[in-house]
């Protein structure tokens, strides 16, 4: 008498088709997920931005005129005597993708932006600069 054997594994087409739905699912999952993040820091880069404007017009209150360059917010300026950067100075000179704040005087205001995840002028999505508008004083 022959005992009849029992094979009911998986073949390999079924699971290379399990391993692809997989594969598809993941790629929509971390897909969002990156865009979720790259939201979210562009929000954060607006909140910031926003905190630098804020003190560079309390600097130019002070002062009478926006400072030459951000650092100058962030410590006790020569050029202005009156000026005291209290919770100011732990603001930070880096976006969130680890390039620099954009900042110049431009007539009698100023321009303050990121350049975005692409660090270049312009672009395009999260790409794009995320600007401050600009200060007038």
């Amino acid at each position: 008498m022959r005992k009849k054997m029992n094979n009911r594994g998986f073949t390999l087409l079924e699971i290379l088709i399990v391993l692809g739905i997989l594969g598809t699912i993941m790629a929509m999952v971390l897909g969002r997920v990156n865009d979720s993040r790259n939201r979210a820091k562009v929000k954060q880069s607006q909140l910031e931005l926003s905190q630098w404007s804020e003190a560079l017009n309390m600097y130019y209150n002070e002062c009478g005129k926006y400072p030459e360059a951000l650092d100058s917010i962030k410590s006790s300026d020569a050029g202005c005597p009156a000026w005291e950067p209290g919770a100011f100075s732990k603001l930070k000179s880096v976006d969130n993708w680890g390039g620099p704040i954009v900042y110049s005087i431009d007539g009698s205001g100023y321009i303050l932006k990121s350049l975005g995840r692409d660090k270049k002028e312009g672009g395009t999505g999260f790409d794009a600069d995320v600007d401050a508008g600009s200060g007038e004083g």
